[in-house]
């Protein structure tokens, strides 16, 4: 199977999204997240720069593009009413495997669970309201398939977007994790992993 995101770069970025946002089941999704939203529908050109403007505000860095070839594992953590299949985000799993190794040398086993999810919160940079965090899921890139990711450190974000509303002293979570910006997956690829509960 030839890489869907092969031509993905930071500099193309917004004519790939445009492309991708044009296609008619793209098309229908947006317009039904906006009525959701209770907002007007944007073009896609619009779409794509709001898109590439959140993609910069999350990255310490431009975000860079790579290739990944198979076997490998990506993580995402999600809420029970999530869109995991059409989850952007995602992280190496050997990120949860290193956090996960130093919780098991500081906490009780009945309290690792938690502190890894209060961990792993911390360096993705991930605002409360943005994910509850209630699961791990996984995309599991099968021994020879290749998909190209936008690469980035996380940036620093507020704890709570509620917060920072005219506050000048809202926590921060510090971010500086690697994280990938996947567009377009297979969603064949992808399974729930584990509970963060």
């Amino acid at each position: 199977m030839a890489n869907p995101t092969a031509t993905l770069t930071w500099d193309g970025l917004e004519a790939y999204l445009m492309q991708l946002y044009d296609m008619p089941v793209n098309a229908v999704w947006r317009q039904e997240d906006a009525r959701r939203r209770g907002e007007p529908t944007r073009s896609s050109a619009d779409a794509a720069k709001a898109k590439a403007k959140e993609i910069r505000n999350g990255s310490v860095e431009v975000p860079r593009p790579r290739e990944f070839v198979g076997h490998k594992r990506f993580l995402r953590a999600a809420g029970p009413r999530s869109r995991v299949y059409g989850g952007e985000w995602w992280f190496d799993e050997e990120q949860l495997l290193h956090i996960a190794n130093l919780q098991s040398r500081i906490f009780p086993e009945q309290e690792r669970i938690h502190a890894t999810r209060d961990a792993l919160r911390e360096v993705l940079g991930v605002s409360l309201e943005w994910n509850p965090f209630d699961e791990l899921w996984a995309l599991d890139l099968p021994p020879g398939q290749r998909i190209t990711g936008l690469v980035s450190k996380v940036a620093r974000q507020p704890y709570s977007q509620e917060s920072k509303q005219g506050n000048a002293t809202h926590r921060m979570l510090i971010g500086q994790a690697t994280q990938t910006y996947f567009p377009v997956k297979n969603p064949l690829w992808i399974r729930r992993h584990s509970s963060l509960r």
